[in-house]
């Protein structure tokens, strides 16, 4: 247990070098796909939640991998358009940033250890929060549809990244990993959070 905990306080501490997001403050100019695809890249809190989501739906063996991806897809687009509507979320960047905690803590729990719906829950207001921060802090000069849509697109293929890990270390025998990661981006949070 004490090396799986010192692997996480390195892990989190080299991603303290990262940065976060810039794109919920409204800083990246934006045009359509092609922004939307590239901003869930573009910052360390997307890269470890929408990863973590991946590797925590490869690793049920309850509930299909697909459906809870299609759960954290459909409420981030939720999200997303509830923003595009004018809804604010007070300190939604820091509602953000807990996501990485909360989804640090279902995976550093373990497979088996966490009630199923209360991990679901978590995925989904991870998501719809997430969402909403796209939507509320979307230029004006963004299309939104084709942004929204490079957004999905990204977050995809970072959960597909991390359902892929998922099975490997599963064939591995080596599900550590996947505790260590939730460890790691669950101090990433905090750390953020203290900090940003």
């Amino acid at each position: 247990m004490r090396k799986v905990i010192i692997q996480s306080l390195v892990f989190a501490g080299l991603l303290g070098f990262t940065q976060v997001s810039t794109a919920h403050i409204g800083v990246l100019p934006t045009s359509g796909w092609a922004d939307g695809l590239m901003h869930p890249f573009s910052g360390i809190d997307h890269l470890l939640v929408m990863i973590g989501v991946g590797l925590w739906a490869g690793s049920q063996r309850r509930q299909p991998a697909w459906w809870i991806i299609g759960l954290f897809l459909a409420a981030m687009v939720v999200g997303a358009l509830l923003g595009m509507q004018g809804v604010v979320l007070h300190s939604v960047e820091s509602a953000v940033l807990a996501t990485l905690i909360a989804v640090g803590l279902l995976l550093a729990a373990g497979n088996n250890r966490i009630w199923q719906p209360l991990g679901l829950a978590i995925v989904a207001v991870s998501a719809l929060l997430h969402g909403l921060a796209h939507g509320a802090e979307m230029p004006e000069t963004a299309e939104a549809f084709t942004y929204i849509v490079g957004i999905v697109s990204a977050t995809g293929i970072l959960h597909g990244l991390g359902m892929a890990g998922s099975f490997c270390l599963r064939r591995m025998q080596a599900d550590v990993w996947v505790g260590i990661y939730g460890g790691a981006t669950g101090l990433a949070g905090a750390w953020l959070l203290i900090t940003v």
